[in-house]
């Protein structure tokens, strides 16, 4: 099981260890998943939030790290494309 994260900062082990990271989240709606990306040290790390407040680590989706900020939303739809529907039809940056 992945481990979970809130979103808050008050109850996020990682944000309570980095408070800057707060600002640094990427929010995403991949085809109608909420999804966000946080860079640690030199990699992406991809996470799947929940409507109840917590994250949970995507652990079989690895973004390269040479990917920019501006190449994220590109590369999550190339990777989630089949999850397209007409209520969906893309991802798109929140």
């Amino acid at each position: 099981m992945a481990p979970f994260y809130c979103l808050s900062y008050r109850h996020c082990p990682i944000l309570m260890l980095y408070p800057q990271w707060e600002n640094a989240v990427l929010r995403f709606d991949v085809f109608g998943i909420r999804m966000s990306v946080l860079r640690q040290d030199d990699e992406w790390l991809l996470f799947r939030d929940a409507d109840c407040g917590v994250r949970a680590r995507v652990y079989e989706v690895v973004i390269p790290p040479q990917l920019t900020e501006a190449e994220l939303r590109r590369y999550l739809d190339d990777v989630f494309h089949e999850r397209a529907s007409l209520r969906h039809p893309s991802v798109r940056r929140l």
